[in-house]
């Protein structure tokens, strides 16, 4: 999912410039979009790393090849791509060939509905026959790598850690053989699944192949939530790790429940010490940025209406449209059309309370809610918030508690103990003369730590 990812945009979005800049090692600093030098002691380490982009983030350009002529003009060297995927290969590859443009690795992208954990024996054969595809795929490109997530903790009696390290070895060894006639390395990558989330637990999973050609692919920014800094996981993994992805991650946001993601460099990962961690390991290799660039023009809109600009924000909601009807771009392999039509319709909504159309802004939310429900379970979720905090907002204030009440229980089912629905949740029981008990009890707790305080389901 993206936004238009032209020079300037890309650069101020996504931060490209100072990620790039201190990936490279130049300086520490520059994570921060700054060029101070760092302090003697803290020298940044020289790096050989190669900056690279999934193919999803970039939806300028009309053609394969005018997309990876652009990152190439900002300075990027490599592409992963998604498995499976409408792209023409022969397309992709030749593109490449052209520009330079390496497709150092492919993504299977189809790992938490087909997933290796899965307690059905027949999805798991399913998840098995995407992860060939993908290795056929890597093998095409003369890619490197496949990155696989190995599945969920999600049931704890049928799907939970003990299954999911079982079956997903049991099937990813399956794979090994083809992998090795591929020449391309299995690696495996951790995110908010609730499987691993320790770096000796990610340790201990790959040693158990007893086989070069699983390892890891770790992203910096995933695993800070679970409390261990990742320069501790980049010297526990040491050659284990393959490859290293990031974005940039708030953990004071995620404890206030708004959206964690940041742009890159105003997050908490150390970079000075990851830097130093990859040094340290000899690591040299690929280093892979992943933003969701798309939500740029929805972030601008929707903060030019809250400074009464609602001119701007028209003009933002445009473009979140366009790109909607013509992009054909995914983003960790959900399509940008599904997940721009969700923030479209929040912002076309906003836009039209502001106006006092509240009957007009509640269609545009249910809109919104339905593109919403079209989204496949993912962890982290491709959007940090729910359509349904909207919805039931706009209920309340044309005094349909009743109805906003059902909303908010619709999305406390996919989102338990989530302060934002629990707190509108309050709020329509209250108007409805309910108790809110059980309700105040969850939300102290929920939101014990935050300090945001709550005026509404939505922000």
């Amino acid at each position: 999912m993206s936004h238009s990812l032209n020079r300037r945009a890309f650069l101020q979005s996504s931060a490209a410039a100072a990620a790039g800049a201190a990936l490279v090692g130049s300086a520490t600093g520059a994570l921060a979009a700054d060029e101070k030098k760092p302090a003697a002691a803290e020298a940044a380490p020289k790096l050989k790393l190669r900056k690279a982009v999934k193919f999803s983030m970039i939806a300028e350009g009309k053609t394969i090849k005018d997309k990876l002529e652009l990152i190439k003009s900002l300075g990027f060297e490599g592409v992963e791509m998604d498995s499976p995927s409408d792209i023409n290969r022969e397309e992709a590859k030749r593109a490449a060939e052209e520009t330079g443009i390496v497709i150092h690795g492919v993504i299977d992208s189809v790992h938490w509905k087909q997933r290796f954990s899965d307690p059905d024996p027949a999805i798991r054969a399913k998840g098995l026959e995407a992860l060939h595809t993908a290795i056929d795929d890597a093998k095409f490109y003369g890619a490197t790598t496949v990155l696989v997530v190995p599945g969920k903790v999600g049931d704890p009696k049928n799907e939970n850690f003990e299954q999911c390290w079982e079956r997903s070895q049991a099937e990813i060894k399956k794979a090994i053989p083809w992998a090795k006639e591929a020449n391309v390395k299995i690696a495996i990558e951790v995110v908010w699944n609730y499987f691993i989330t320790r770096p000796d637990q990610l340790v201990k999973y790959v040693d158990e192949f007893n086989d070069p050609t699983v390892g890891a692919y770790f992203d910096v920014t995933n695993m800070i939530r679970f409390g261990f800094p990742p320069q501790q996981w980049i010297r526990d993994l040491g050659k284990r790790m393959f490859k290293f992805d990031f974005k940039a991650y708030s953990h004071v946001k995620f404890m206030n429940e708004q959206s964690p993601w940041v742009p890159i460099g105003e997050g908490d990962e150390p970079w000075p010490k990851v830097l130093k961690a990859l040094a340290d390991v000899g690591y040299e290799g690929w280093a892979t940025s992943e933003v969701s660039a798309g939500l740029w023009d929805f972030a601008q809109g929707y903060a030019r209406l809250r400074t009464g600009d609602t001119t701007g924000a028209n003009e933002f909601l445009a473009k979140v449209k366009k790109t909607a009807d013509s992009s054909k771009a995914s983003f960790r392999g959900h399509p940008a059309k599904v997940l721009l039509g969700v923030v479209g319709g929040i912002l076309e909504g906003e836009i039209l309370r502001s106006d006092d159309k509240l009957k007009y802004a509640l269609k545009a939310f249910e809109k919104a809610v339905k593109a919403e429900d079209k989204i496949d379970y993912d962890e982290p979720e491709p959007l940090p918030f729910s359509a349904r905090h909207w919805l039931g907002a706009a209920l309340l204030d044309l005094e349909r508690p009743a109805d906003a009440e059902r909303v908010y229980l619709e999305d406390l089912k996919k989102h338990p103990h989530n302060g934002w629905s629990l707190f509108g949740l309050k709020q329509a029981l209250l108007a409805q003369g309910k108790p809110t008990a059980e309700v105040d009890q969850d939300l102290a707790a929920s939101w014990a730590r935050a300090d945001v305080k709550l005026t509404s389901s939505r922000y």
